[in-house]
């Protein structure tokens, strides 16, 4: 279950391999979107292809929300779901390929197709990102706004608050596990 600490190292590979390269095409192999139809803004996305080339400017990271930011005003927004990767190699449930320079592929592999993929265009990339709460893996997430969000939450059980996306994103249910046993909080103590 990829959470904010795997989002955040993939979203890096994925910047170190793909940044500056140009996007030759996104081919949908099979899968979610092969059977029930593109993502949100894929076709529109796969018409600017053909005009010039498009070239992947970040691949940056918010919580457990991946987006690829590109030179021709989108983006591609990612979620891994309960068991998605990128990978450079093609296997079982590779559903989604991105061709770019020098004949080379990267997949995105889903087996259990909860991950998502969504094109949008740059001007609602802001709106996206603040409808996140801070990343607990940034230094936007400082104490002061932690105790903002306790005492603005606090008629809500901490593990209610922490897996909010809304109010802090990276948070899953393993992480909720793990934070609370080691600080030796119970589950279902109020904020």
């Amino acid at each position: 279950m990829p959470e904010g600490p795997e989002c955040h190292s993939i979203a890096i590979s994925l910047n170190e391999l793909l940044k500056s390269k140009n996007i030759k095409n996104i081919v949908i192999t099979g899968g979610r979107y092969e059977k029930h139809g593109p993502p949100s803004g894929f076709v529109e996305f796969c018409q600017t292809l053909t005009d010039e080339p498009v070239v992947i400017e970040d691949v940056l990271v918010k919580g457990k929300l991946i987006y690829w930011v590109f030179s021709n005003d989108f983006v591609m927004l990612n979620t891994l779901g309960m068991s998605g990767c990128w990978t450079t190699n093609c296997y079982k449930h590779c559903d989604v390929r991105v061709d770019y320079d020098e004949n080379k592929k990267i997949w995105f592999r889903d087996q259990r197709h909860f991950g998502t993929i969504k094109f949008i265009h740059k001007s609602k990339l802001g709106k996206k990102l603040e409808s996140l709460g801070c990343d607990v893996l940034t230094d936007e997430f400082t104490e002061t706004q932690w105790q903002y969000l306790c005492e603005r939450y606090n008629n809500k059980t901490l593990p209610a608050l922490i897996m909010n996306q809304k109010r802090v994103s990276g948070i899953g249910n393993y992480l909720k596990c793990e934070v609370l046993y080691a600080a030796k909080i119970s589950p279902f103590r109020k904020v």
